[in-house]
């Protein structure tokens, strides 16, 4: 009854999807320009901006281009951001009496409180970019796994409404759900399965942004066919909004929360051949300013994993497969360049860093553009 790797298992569901799956975000709303306004106004009652509406607006028609006069639900959050860009998505098919809809508060945003102090929040925030955030949970609200946990109740009240309805209904049906970006991350990653360091890989769907599965002549829906529309404005403050096609965008520091997993236990590790010295290793000593952010990720082997784009270590050219020998001097031993950097950081402000470059480096260091057209 799940979906796995991408697809449905059980045959007696498959038969039963809707030819289109569809996610959207809300719009631009009060508490996306203004932080401060969630200290006063609880964050289920914040609106659209005007900006909002327009982004609703615009995805509302290229909803309609894809669905055409087929039928279509909707499912929305209770929120009145959700309910707002609901109303602006169903004008071409006129108002909301003349669609089929309702409301699942299971669909609701990850809660981050109830009145939330803007500098508590940023601090947790900060928190969470060390923590991780899938199982990070903001002070009296939720983390994206209590968000995983109720999105599988609405999973299961999905399928069963699905089923109901029967292939007939089903086969040209497109089920829309209005609803968050923690919300349709943890959507995705239920409904495909994926890992957590997956669910770390991909950015937030920006305002009123959607993705379309469609059901493949298999009749499963398919991750790498799936496809999301992007509502861009054509020039600042223009009020011209059009949709753009393209694939799901990923963190401009993807991998900075991959896990390091042992195949072995610690008795047993052998060190890496690629850790071994060779006389045709080189070295190289960098300086980083203390104050800003290095933007380097190591393994339990000090092996650069992870290089954060716009980082000190981005524009000094540090890569990827290289090895942290020292810091300020001081040998770093195996596991312990967390620590390290860390100590390094309040030794003044410049810190010395050394690495080993291995003569050969079996590591892939390329970086693929995402394309996004017009629709």
């Amino acid at each position: 009854m799940e979906v796995a790797a991408g697809h449905v298992e059980s045959s007696q569901f498959r038969s039963s999807l809707p030819k289109r799956l569809i996610l959207v975000r809300h719009g631009e709303s009060e508490g996306n320009i203004d932080h401060r306004i969630y200290e006063s106004v609880a964050d289920g009652l914040l609106h659209l901006t005007e900006k909002g509406w327009q982004q609703g607006t615009c995805a509302g028609r290229a909803l309609k281009d894809i669905i055409g006069d087929e039928n279509v639900e909707f499912k929305v959050s209770p929120y009145v951001r959700t309910r707002e860009t609901f109303n602006a998505l169903v004008a071409p098919w006129g108002t909301p009496d003349d669609v089929r809809w309702a409301e699942d508060p299971r669909l609701r945003e990850q809660d981050f409180g109830n009145f939330q102090n803007v500098a508590d929040v940023e601090k947790a925030k900060e928190e969470r970019g060390e923590f991780g955030p899938f199982y990070y949970r903001m002070p009296n609200g939720e983390s994206p796994a209590d968000v995983y946990d109720r999105l599988s109740s609405f999973f299961e009240s999905m399928y069963r409404h699905w089923e109901r309805l029967g292939p007939n209904v089903t086969d040209n049906l497109n089920y829309v759900i209005v609803c968050h970006g923690v919300t349709i991350a943890v959507f995705l990653m239920r409904l495909f399965k994926y890992s957590v360091d997956d669910f770390h890989r991909y950015a937030n769907f920006t305002n009123a942004e959607f993705c379309v599965m469609d059901r493949q002549p298999s009749g499963r829906y398919s991750k790498s066919r799936m496809y999301c529309v992007k509502q861009v404005e054509t020039a600042p403050d223009s009020g011209d909004w059009q949709p753009q096609r393209g694939p799901r965008s990923v963190r401009r520091d993807a991998g900075r929360f991959d896990r390091s997993i042992r195949t072995a236990p610690p008795s047993q590790m052998q060190p890496s051949m690629s850790r071994e010295t060779s006389v045709d290793d080189t070295f190289s000593t960098v300086e980083f300013v203390t104050a800003e952010r290095s933007g380097f990720r190591c393994n339990d082997d000090n092996l650069v994993e992870t290089i954060l784009p716009g980082t000190q270590s981005d524009y000094l050219n540090i890569m990827p497969g290289w090895y942290l020998v020292e810091v300020n001097q001081t040998e770093v031993p195996p596991g312990g360049a967390a620590a390290a950097v860390k100590r390094g950081k309040t030794s003044g402000p410049v810190m010395a860093v050394k690495f080993r470059i291995p003569s050969k480096i079996a590591f892939s260091t390329s970086r693929t553009e995402q394309g996004y057209c017009k629709i």
